[in-house]
């Protein structure tokens, strides 16, 4: 179940965290949720999905 909160104002970011799977949602959120711009949310996916 995807995360019922994007806390990105920016669309780029939003249609970002939106297409990432829940569990990388869920742990963006709790981890990191202060992510500057879109390729720091990438970034940030990324390093998770790779780490699991």
């Amino acid at each position: 179940m995807p995360c019922p909160i994007n806390p990105y104002k920016d669309e780029a970011m939003q249609q970002y965290f939106s297409s990432l799977p829940p569990f990388v949602q869920e742990n963006i959120m709790q981890c990191n949720p202060n992510v500057q711009n879109v390729e720091e949310l990438r970034q940030c996916a990324e390093n998770l999905m790779n780490s699991n």
